[in-house]
């Protein structure tokens, strides 16, 4: 647009024009014709990256703009499926399967987890470190994870729970169960002995007037050679299998 007595500006759109020679030959055409006609020319390029389709540049790509033009170039870790149309195409690279990455091997107890455009590493599991630099064993009895009653037990990788002595696991559980010994006939109690079973064990308890002998058996308690006899002075104390008698 002109306008009397002013000076006057008529910008110019040029697209794809993008080389120096084409861009040197606009510079020098609008010069010279600013200098014929008295008008201020000057070019306005148009910045494709700031449109919405971004010049159909793939998400994984970075739009760079240029006078006149732009270009597409995928992001580092994308590979170009089309570069006759660069930037449109652009596949993750799988550093992982390529052998791309610094992750310690699987034989070092190392993994590899392939990320879009990237990856990153860790360690297999029952094992804790960077997956860089080491990967070792991960004592997971730390957190607890059996069940009431179980003894946990840390193993190379991995862990055990075992259920403790006189317990048994719960069938269809991860619980324990105590075993009653007196019931399934495993409790080794004196002919004159009770079982009596409690948690985790069982105990064998003798009648009166006999005392355990420590291997589950009963023996008689001589009540005659007690301290205090329970016979009269005149009386003499005969000793009998659980009591005794005075005469």
């Amino acid at each position: 647009m002109v306008t009397r007595g002013q000076t006057s500006q008529l910008q110019i759109n040029i697209a794809n024009c993008d080389t120096p020679e084409c861009i040197a030959f606009v510079q020098e055409l609008l010069a010279n014709l600013s200098e014929s006609s008295g008008l201020n020319l000057t070019s306005a390029d148009l910045n494709e990256c700031a449109q919405t389709d971004r010049g159909n540049c793939s998400e994984f790509a970075a739009c760079i703009n240029t006078l006149g033009s732009f270009t597409c170039e995928c992001l580092p870790g994308f590979t170009d499926d089309n570069p006759t149309n660069p930037g449109r195409q652009c596949t993750d690279v799988d550093e992982c399967f390529a052998g791309m990455d610094n992750c310690l091997s699987e034989f070092s107890n190392g993994r590899c987890n392939n990320l879009n455009g990237s990856f990153e590493c860790g360690c297999q599991a029952g094992y804790q470190g960077d997956g860089v630099t080491s990967c070792s064993d991960a004592d997971e009895c730390l957190s607890m994870p059996c069940g009431t009653g179980q003894t946990c037990t840390n193993t190379v990788g991995s862990f055990t729970c075992q259920c403790g002595p006189g317990f048994e696991l719960l069938m269809g559980t991860e619980m324990c169960t105590d075993i009653n010994e007196c019931a399934v006939g495993t409790a080794i109690c004196g002919p004159t002995a009770t079982c009596v079973n409690n948690e985790g064990s069982y105990e064998c308890v003798c009648p009166m007037g006999f005392t355990t002998d420590g291997a589950g058996g009963c023996i008689d308690i001589d009540e005659c050679s007690l301290p205090i006899s329970t016979c009269l002075p005149t009386q003499d104390c005969f000793n009998t299998q659980g009591s005794r008698f005075c005469g």
